[in-house]
């Protein structure tokens, strides 16, 4: 929870070091949740606060390749919801989407996973 009041602005690197560390955690499914709220938050801050706090190409990277590997549905909503925010993506974001998806796909049609 951010305060306003107590004059304390984090910078965007402050959310790309927290970022990481979700990255790196074992339980994929609560980083790719914590780092959505993440971006959330940011983009609040932006828009409410003027704050300097839009999400970059790097970290909306970083939050798509999580959610790839949680729910490659959610990563797609997810891309959409950032391009109606109006933030640029990297060509690899979709990419990553695109590759999970069709990862997906593979083993649902090999009938190793039921569900996509």
């Amino acid at each position: 929870h951010l305060n306003h009041k107590s004059g304390i602005r984090p910078g965007k690197k402050s959310f790309q070091i927290v970022l990481q560390a979700w990255q790196n955690h074992h339980n994929k499914e609560e980083a790719a949740e914590r780092a959505l709220a993440l971006v959330k938050c940011m983009i609040k801050l932006t828009e409410e606060w003027k704050m300097e706090t839009k999400p970059d190409e790097k970290i909306c990277d970083n939050l798509i390749e999580l959610w790839s590997k949680v729910n490659v549905g959610k990563a797609y909503e997810i891309l959409e919801w950032m391009e109606e925010q109006d933030i640029t993506l990297w060509k690899h974001s979709y990419n990553t989407v695109m590759q999970a998806f069709n990862e997906k796909k593979e083993k649902f049609n090999n009938g190793s996973i039921e569900k996509v």
